[in-house]
């Protein structure tokens, strides 16, 4: 996991020095208050000790679907370490509903299952995963010295549907399901695969069925394909 945070390769820091993640990013801090001088140690110099504090520098930074990709979290993968993030924004909401979802809170479970069809595996492995205590304490020391980028930043701006939650559902009869997201997420909008309460709007074709009952039940707003197109044109 501790290499995910790199994108360039440097001279062996030593486990010594480094044994979790947070670890990385108090290195300079650690080595000072130990007496020890990098650039003293053998495969170091002062060229490349500053490469190596500039990088650590720079990883500070961070979005939100990248660190959940790098932390480890079994089934999570990148694309879907996106949906989780642009679900929650924050990691101070990701951590509050994955710790509300563990103490069996119903909402916050379905909610997370149904992250753009995350599903119930990948959902139990995130409740697992924090329920770890060796993880717990390394992720405690981390997240203090990351600075999370906006989770907006990524957005079109401008659009009738830029940062909104949409779900498709029954037929759609003018373009294909996969080229009615692809439309939506380049003019800003997120596409799930499940109703929930925080999904802002549905498209409903023929045949939506399940779908749009669920949404009448939250009070979502639905919307025909044509209405679609209307408002996206």
């Amino acid at each position: 996991m501790i290499k995910q945070f790199y994108d360039r390769k440097f001279p062996d820091t030593g486990e010594r020095w480094i044994e979790s993640p947070g670890d990385i990013f108090l290195l300079e801090e650690n080595l000072k208050s130990k007496g020890i001088n990098l650039e003293e140690e053998e495969n170091w110099g002062e060229r490349s000790v500053q490469e190596l504090f500039s990088e650590i520098e720079r990883k500070k930074t961070v979005s939100l679907a990248k660190l959940l990709t790098a932390i480890g979290i079994r089934h999570l993968g990148s694309k879907n370490s996106q949906l989780v993030a642009d679900h929650y924004q924050t990691w101070e909401n990701f951590k509050l509903a994955v710790d509300k979802a563990a103490e069996g809170d119903e909402e916050a479970w379905e909610d997370l299952v149904s992250i753009g069809g995350l599903g119930e595996i990948i959902a139990k492995s995130i409740i697992e995963t924090f329920q770890n205590q060796v993880f717990n304490e390394w992720i405690a020391k981390l997240i203090p010295e990351l600075t999370f980028t906006s989770p907006q930043s990524d957005l079109t701006e401008n659009t009738p549907v830029s940062g909104k939650s949409l779900v498709f559902t029954g037929k759609l009869e003018q373009m294909t399901r996969k080229e009615a997201q692809v439309k939506a997420e380049s003019l800003g909008a997120r596409v799930y695969s499940a109703v929930s309460k925080n999904i802002d709007l549905v498209i409903a074709g023929p045949g939506s069925g399940s779908k749009s009952k669920k949404a009448n039940e939250l009070g979502i707003t639905i919307i025909s394909e044509q209405e679609w197109l209307d408002l996206i044109s």
